[in-house]
């Protein structure tokens, strides 16, 4: 054995021992096969170009040409391998970049402001639009620059103050409330979240911050603790409102129990009063009979036939007081119209006229004395409704109003007298029924008019307001 000194084969066998070096300081770094292929193969290839440089290619021939062999097939799975290495890391490299997109569009599009901050410096690497849209700069106009070049130095003081912590402590810092001077929307309150993002050597790298633009929730903040004062000062004058309607109530519940009283004592002082009257004109009425069968002078009878006709319209007065005394004592109630008219026309001589009732099944709300309304009404038509044969009850609604109508067809009222028929006192007798109806009638609002026809009939129409008067409900176990 002799060594054969070739320069050529010389240089493949040293290019041959570096790419089994390189391949050995690649797989110790990518921790891959690849790398173990391509220094076999190379190795093989070393070994063959050695042996040709120790004249032993004619005497391992068949070796030789196995080794090469071997050689050629494991770069090919070298080769394989490194493809399949490079796809895989087209691969894993496209994953990124549409994981990047996707992260970037993720901070985007967060409605809050999001920037990164070198740590050495401070100076800003990454922003996103709703911190470009609340401090009125471009990204480009931040990047590569801090605080202290947009924000007046107090600010960019705070800022940095805070930069400087979180990177110390190597911990999140949470500023509830900060002012920021804006280029276009002027000064806004932030809530902020800075945290550190560590490198590889676990030291801060980065600061991440995190701001809220609760602006307008201070304002409402504000506006809502304005309203609760407010509100708590309406409340005190309520309080103390609710408390002088109290005493008002008390002492206007004493003053009407002191009414009430009074008014029970003058009823009674009325009722024996009215006793004693009528006693009184009663035996004067006796005495009276009885004189007047003794008397003989013209001028004597003439007198004593007036004092007959003063006691009786004494009489009536008294009756017609004692009737109404209590208009306006009771309070109103819930009365069924066609039971009280019925009711009514019961007291009265009513033989002579017919009866038409069209009218619909209401209660109005009134005057415990609403029967004495009907009664006067068709009083009114047996005295003065000469010639009348026939009365009429209907009702018909009116917008939200209730009309109760009750016609007679005698001669009627002139055009003259429809108001004044309501009047105190008018009248032949100088009575007060119609006086009193209107009277009863508007204790709950209820007005009345007559504009019926001179000539064809008197009409009395009564207008009950809204919520004065509702439709009787039927019980339904009744029918």
């Amino acid at each position: 054995m002799q060594f054969v000194c070739d320069p050529i084969t010389l240089i493949n066998l040293a290019f041959c021992i570096g790419i089994v070096i390189i391949s050995v300081w690649w797989h110790g770094k990518a921790k891959s096969v690849t790398p173990l292929f391509i220094g076999i193969a190379f190795g093989l290839f070393g070994l063959s170009h050695a042996a040709v440089l120790l004249d032993l290619r004619i005497t391992l021939e068949e070796v030789l040409i196995v080794m090469r062999v071997s050689a050629y097939i494991l770069v090919f799975v070298g080769l394989f391998f490194v493809v399949r290495d490079v796809l895989k890391r087209k691969e894993a490299e496209e994953s990124l970049r549409e994981n990047s997109e996707f992260l970037d569009n993720i901070i985007e599009n967060i409605p809050d402001m999001i920037f990164v901050k070198e740590a050495e410096n401070l100076r800003f690497v990454r922003f996103n639009k709703a911190g470009e849209d609340l401090l009125g700069y471009s990204r480009e106009d931040l990047y590569g620059k801090n605080d202290y070049d947009f924000f007046p130095p107090d600010e960019a003081d705070f800022f940095t103050g805070k930069d400087r912590k979180v990177l110390s402590e190597e911990k999140l810092v949470l500023i509830p409330e900060e002012p920021i001077q804006t280029r276009d929307k002027g000064i806004r309150i932030l809530h902020t979240k800075k945290i550190p993002i560590f490198g590889k050597d676990k030291n801060p790298r980065f600061l991440l911050g995190i701001s809220s633009d609760i602006t307008e929730q201070k304002e409402a903040e504000q506006e809502l603790a304005r309203k609760n004062d407010e509100l708590s000062a309406a409340y005190e004058e309520l309080t103390s409102t609710a408390e002088e309607l109290r005493q008002n109530y008390d002492d206007l519940r004493m003053n009407q129990e002191a009414l009430d009283q009074a008014r029970r004592k003058l009823n009674l002082l009325n009722h024996v009063t009215f006793n004693e009257i009528k006693n009184s004109l009663f035996a004067f009425s006796s005495f009276l009979q009885l004189e007047e069968d003794i008397l003989t002078d013209t001028r004597l009878i003439l007198y004593h036939t007036t004092m007959k006709s003063i006691v009786s319209e004494v009489e009536r007065m008294l009756d017609f007081t004692r009737d109404y005394q209590d208009m306006g004592i009771k309070p109103p109630s819930w009365q069924n119209v066609l039971q009280v008219f019925l009711f009514a026309i019961s007291h009265l001589d009513i033989s002579s006229l017919t009866r038409k009732i069209s009218l619909a099944e209401i209660e109005i709300h009134a005057d415990p004395l609403l029967e004495k309304v009907f009664v006067n009404l068709v009083e009114n038509t047996l005295v003065h409704g000469d010639n009348a044969t026939e009365i009429t009850l209907s009702s018909e609604p009116a917008g939200d109003e209730c009309l109760i109508i009750l016609t007679d067809n005698g001669t009627g009222i002139p055009d003259s007298y429809k108001e004044e028929i309501f009047t105190q006192g008018f009248g032949v007798k100088k009575g007060m029924g119609l006086f009193l109806v209107r009277e009863i009638l508007s204790i709950t609002n209820i007005s009345i008019i007559e504009n019926g026809e001179p000539g064809k009939g008197a009409q009395f129409m009564i207008t009950v307001p809204a919520g004065a008067w509702r439709f009787i409900q039927k019980n339904p176990d009744n029918g």
